[in-house]
């Protein structure tokens, strides 16, 4: 296969969710986990034609339609019922 300078690195990031943390604490109240990128891997680098750049803009290493530069994400979500 040939290397050419706009193809990516395939990347897989491991990713999970825990909807109901503890649904016995009560019954109006849910607790949910997640979290994105476990693994806590960095996006493939991608290198930018200066071409295809509009003026004065600089280029990131990455597809950031793609991917993230966050790393691993780790979110807790409350909810209340009332």
């Amino acid at each position: 296969a040939k290397n050419r300078r706009d193809q990516v690195e395939n990347e897989t990031t491991d990713d999970a969710r825990y909807p109901e943390l503890s649904p016995s604490l009560s019954r109006n109240l849910k607790v949910a986990l997640s979290v994105q990128n476990l693994s806590d891997r960095r996006p493939p680098y991608l290198q930018i034609p200066a071409a295809d750049l509009a003026v004065g803009q600089s280029a990131i290493p990455f597809d950031g339609a793609n991917a993230s530069p966050v790393g691993r994400l780790i979110s807790l979500q409350i909810t209340k019922g009332w």
